[in-house]
């Protein structure tokens, strides 16, 4: 298909409903004309380059489609946080959206409604690109340029892979657009089908139940939001109501996804990638189907011979050429791969990204810490991962410990970690102690730290 059909089939219909909020259906015109007044009001703005955190789905649309055909750039972040926004400042001039007020952001009330006024055409295929972030290696956010192209090259290859049973019906999601794993699936998927697009975004197994009253439909979703959804003894009052459900930002479990195939009959299908590639490859585990992930269409992949990790070159990427990933794979079978862990310290908590190396650094800028190392380790009573932290105090944090007491630190710590990391992925486990554990190499290990857990 060719950029000029890449506007849209709904776009010759303005009845066509686009989507839902609070349950009211949102035609096409009704859409186009928020961008309209979305796209008079920042054409106003000397502002060039802004930060974007909008929740509602639909209004996200028109703001980043009306500001892109204002000339405007758009740096979506991960969340709104303080620190976050800090960090924006280096790469923008404005603000829109649930930023601290301290930034100024544009809210959405403030550009008013207007049914009478005319319409901006969601056309995509002249607009340039918006900017993603993730983590890099020392954990500082890296903004990844996205061209239109490149997401639309996507999402074509995404419904010649999975289009075939999922017709027009309605897309609910748990996940955030402002991750590139959402903004495909939620936002450039549905909109270059037609598929109704939902505003809101479901957080608990209670509201899936309910909207699976209002007929079938997809479902975008994290391991996470998964597991809660197969512990939750739902799965039975959905059943023949998720025509598919997608998995990405983590590793799905297997007991999750076996338990979701043996209800639902048809297992998540998994998406593997990230922030710069994009998608990479997909697999639908059932009992009998193998671990191993199948490339989607066009990525090309080998193995770096001196480190056993991936290498890929994709449609997906901003260029042609090779780019190697932190995954360690196996090859195996006809054009498949196996996943074997990764080779620096970026891990995620509840599908949020984060670096362990960065929150080591902020514990010693708190001025309370001489050295301090952080892992992940599994919960076995939440059957999850949390991030465990161990703590050398220098003289200052010893003596804070012997006025306040252990908690009164937890819970400073906490505090300043708070506005740069999200909460979930905070440490959940405090270990207080005279000096990190090494072996005779002078390294402090994993096992070291785990068995630091075991001797309490």
């Amino acid at each position: 298909m060719d950029n000029k059909q890449i506007q849209l089939a709904a776009n010759s219909n303005p009845d066509h409903i686009i989507g839902y909020r609070n349950n009211q259906a949102i035609t096409l015109k009704a859409l186009c004309q928020r961008a309209y007044m979305w796209k008079t009001y920042l054409e106003k703005r000397e502002e060039s380059k802004f930060a974007l955190y909008v929740e509602d789905t639909l209004e996200f649309i028109a703001v980043l489609v009306a500001g892109l055909q204002a000339g405007k750039t758009f740096y979506l972040p991960s969340n709104p946080l303080p620190a976050t926004a800090e960090s924006l400042a280096k790469y923008v001039d404005g603000f829109i959206g649930l930023f601290p007020q301290e930034f100024s952001p544009v809210l959405l009330p403030m550009i008013g409604t207007d049914k009478s006024a005319p319409a901006v055409k969601l056309a995509v295929e002249k607009l340039k690109e918006v900017f993603v972030f993730t983590s890099g290696s020392t954990g500082e956010p890296q903004a990844i340029p996205k061209r239109i192209n490149q997401l639309i090259t996507e999402v074509q290859i995404l419904e010649r892979t999975f289009g075939n049973n999922l017709h027009n019906q309605k897309l609910y999601a748990t996940v955030s657009h402002n991750h590139i794993y959402g903004l495909l699936f939620k936002v450039f998927w549905p909109l270059y089908t037609g598929r109704p697009i939902q505003a809101e975004s479901l957080n608990w197994p209670e509201e899936l139940a309910a909207v699976s009253e209002k007929g079938n439909f997809i479902l975008v979703s994290s391991p996470a939001h998964l597991k809660r959804f197969a512990q939750s003894d739902l799965l039975g009052s959905v059943k023949g109501k998720i025509t598919a459900i997608f998995s990405s930002g983590a590793p799905l479990d297997r007991d999750t996804a076996l338990s979701i195939a043996q209800f639902l009959g048809h297992a998540p299908y998994e998406v593997y990638g990230s922030s710069e590639t994009g998608g990479i490859a997909w697999r639908q585990r059932t009992a009998g189907n193998p671990e191993s992930w199948t490339p989607l269409k066009g990525v090309q992949w080998r193995i770096n011979q001196e480190n056993s990790t991936l290498e890929i070159q994709s449609p997906h990427l901003y260029d042609s050429n090779w780019l190697q990933m932190a995954d360690i794979i196996v090859p195996e079978g006809e054009n498949r791969f196996l996943l074997k862990g990764r080779v620096d310290r970026i891990v995620k908590i509840e599908e949020k990204r984060v670096s362990l190396t960065a929150i080591e650094k902020a514990l010693l800028a708190s001025n309370l810490v001489k050295d301090s190392k952080v892992i992940l380790v599994d919960m076995p009573e939440t059957k999850r991962q949390r991030s465990a932290a161990f703590v050398v105090l220098n003289a200052e944090g010893k003596r804070f410990i012997l006025g306040n007491g252990r908690l009164a630190l937890n819970r400073f710590l906490r505090q300043k970690l708070s506005t740069a990391f999200e909460p979930v992925t905070l440490p959940k486990i405090w270990r207080y102690i005279d000096a990190l554990p090494i072996n005779r190499q002078g390294k402090t290990t994993y096992a070291n730290l785990l068995a630091l857990l075991k001797q309490e």
